[in-house]
């Protein structure tokens, strides 16, 4: 009773995310098991990755796993088709188990995923591999590239099945509505598996400061071990939903909806294969205005056949800001794992274009006194201290309050993510960026019609090696405190991509507390907001944190406009930002292994950035689109 109670549970959270495949096993996870943890690739390399199945010493153990797979699952008629495994390599002995399968079930389809051909004797067709008596062709995190050259190929015949093509490890997977885009896009696409359901590990109770924590790979004083790579899933070791179920969610939703061609005008499409669209949910909507909600309706149910679009109106009234309206689709009756009610995804579309406010001419004076290695600036209510040798401001206080606790920094470092780990950290760490610093070069100072203009030429740089960036920053100071910043940045074209680009504030600890216009809220990036929306936000530096297993970057806002901290303290961008307000720096995320480890630095750390680079997915990286590839850079904002 009890595991038919989890698995009840588990069945209810998957459907509730609009998961429609669980992969329960497979027959040769036992080799799968051998080639990755015994040291098979290790001691007879690459080239006998296969080695197992080559060897008939292991035929009669590969049939006897399948054998004994058929027929635990045969009478199961959710089992859609059979899969001898993944990672294993090709030869007789996986051949026989495909040709076993395929005579026992004529009715079912067979999977195998082989990953690696080292003389196994498969024909290649292109970079796809064909395995007999599969019927259609598998793969893992393969890039939409090489996707688009398989079916651009007049000779392809079969379907494509991605069995593992989202790496839900840590903060991530990015590019989730991409994927699902591109399988939507072609009728010769299966569908695929995201890798994986939850995390695996050990409960370790609570921090000091009650925060869950586990242990992982080396934790139990074990010699081999895969470290953390155990957490990779959607949903933590409790089952509580992560970020990444949320965004899978939303990119399977059952409906999606556009702008129509007439003000007003939306239409919805239906992806669902069976079901009309009004037998299922019910479409409730908000419009927002600057981020506030100033409407809500709803349409009930409207019906839309299976893979037909319907156009509807919607009333609109008067937007002054920047609008957005968000179709929410709501479950209509009860099933075995969803209730009435429950929210199957949603749309939000842009009513309008975003413009820019004017701001208002300054009033007050500013005075200005120059030192060695200082800038001086004062303004009736402020003071703000200007550093010459870094190119930042050392200190702002209004109203003789410090608002800062130590010196502004430029910033492109994050903490990384585990799938930052595999790729991008060692390539990062080469050129640097872990280790930079601002130098300035030059600075002069004046008056000028705006108020007191500063401008200085800098570089970013770390120790030893060449820099990184070159810079030239130039701030206004206005009379009434407002500080314009407008950094022009040319980058290293040998360097890597940056992790990100902006700035740094250590503020007082007592202004954690901000409201925010632009995605939330949860977090999100450039490859990962599909499950957040456009509105006007309020949270915390200690709401932020995301309780990883693996202490990471987290807590991102993608496409933010403002953010407003206690006693009037404003930052907002010429067009949009990333912002991310936090207790801790990179480097206490960086080197911690586990969340008691964590300890706040005493500030309210504020990052306000052009960009920052998407989280990426696993091997496939970070799509290209969704990475700080560019040579030079122009950013403004204003801190007030």
């Amino acid at each position: 009773m009890g595991r038919t109670t989890a698995f009840t549970f588990e069945v209810s959270l998957a459907e509730g995310a609009n998961a429609a495949r669980l992969r329960v096993t497979r027959g040769n996870a036992g080799a799968e098991d051998v080639v990755e943890t015994q040291g098979v690739v290790r001691i007879y390399g690459p080239k006998d990755f296969d080695l197992l199945t080559r060897d008939e010493r292991f035929l009669a153990a590969w049939l006897d796993r399948n054998s004994r797979l058929y027929h635990r699952d045969k009478n199961h008629t959710c089992v859609i088709m059979w899969s001898i495994g993944n990672e294993s390599g090709y030869g007789t002995n996986a051949q026989a188990c495909i040709d076993y399968l395929n005579k026992m079930d004529p009715h079912r389809l067979v999977h195998y995923e082989v990953v690696i051909n080292s003389g196994g004797g498969i024909p290649r067709e292109g970079r796809m591999l064909y395995i007999p008596g599969v019927q259609f062709r598998s793969g893992m995190y393969n890039t939409l590239e090489l996707l688009d050259e398989y079916f651009a190929d007049p000779n392809y015949e079969q379907p494509f099945f991605w069995c593992e093509f989202l790496h839900a490890m840590g903060n991530g997977p990015g590019s989730v509505k991409e994927h699902f885009d591109y399988i939507y896009a072609n009728d010769s696409m299966m569908g695929g598996c995201a890798w994986e359901w939850c995390d695996h590990a050990i409960d370790a109770g609570f921090t000091a400061d009650g925060r869950k924590m586990y242990h992982y790979g080396g934790d139990s004083g074990e010699v081999f071990h895969d470290s953390n790579f155990c957490c990779d899933g959607m949903v933590m070791p409790d089952r509580t939903p992560s970020n990444a179920l949320r965004e899978y969610k939303n990119a399977c939703r059952p409906l999606y909806a556009a702008k129509g061609e007439q003000d007003g005008t939306f239409t919805f499409v239906n992806r669902l294969d069976f079901t009309n669209a009004a037998d299922l949910l019910e479409i409730d909507y908000e419009i927002r205005d600057d981020g506030v909600v100033i409407g809500k309706g709803s349409l009930g149910a409207v019906s839309v056949k299976p893979h037909e679009t319907v156009t509807v109106t919607v009333a609109l009234p008067e937007i002054k800001g920047h609008g957005f309206i968000r179709f929410i689709y709501r479950q209509k009756v009860d099933t075995f794992a969803v209730k009435a009610g429950h929210e199957l995804g949603f749309d939000q579309i842009e009513l309008n274009a975003w413009q820019p406010k004017q701001l208002p001419a300054a009033k007050g004076e500013v005075r200005f006194e120059e030192k060695d290695n200082s800038i001086v600036i004062e303004g009736q209510r402020f003071r703000y201290v200007y550093d010459k040798l870094h190119g930042v401001f050392e200190s702002l206080s209004v109203d003789g309050n410090a608002l800062t606790a130590k010196p502004r920094e430029y910033n492109i470092w994050r903490a990384p993510t585990d799938n930052d780990a595999h790729k991008l950290q060692p390539r990062w760490e080469a050129c640097g960026y872990d280790r930079a610093f601002s130098r300035a070069y030059k600075t002069e100072c004046s008056e000028t019609p705006e108020g007191v203009t500063v401008v200085t030429e800098l570089a970013l740089t770390p120790l030893w090696i060449q820099r990184i960036l070159t810079m030239k920053a130039t701030f206004i100071v206005s009379g009434d405190g407002r500080i314009t910043a407008s950094i022009d940045v040319r980058k290293d074209p040998i360097m890597d991509i940056l992790p990100r680009f902006g700035i740094r504030l250590f503020l007082r600890k007592d202004l954690e507390k901000v409201t925010y216009l632009g995605m939330g809220p949860y977090e999100s990036y450039s490859d990962l907001h599909c499950g957040s929306y456009v509105g006007l936000f309020e949270t915390s530096a200690e709401d932020s944190y995301v309780d990883y297993i693996r202490p990471q970057e987290h807590g991102n806002h993608y496409g933010v406009k403002k953010l407003s901290f206690p006693l009037g303290l404003e930052v907002w961008a010429e067009d949009k930002m990333e912002i991310n307000v936090s207790s801790f720096d990179a480097d206490t995320l960086e080197f911690a292994k586990h969340t008691d480890e964590l300890k706040p630095n005493g500030f309210t750390n504020v990052r306000a950035d052009y960009r920052v680079s998407g989280v990426g997915n696993g091997y496939v990286g970070v799509l290209r689109a969704d990475a700080i590839w560019e040579k030079e850079i122009e950013f403004t904002l204003y801190i007030k």
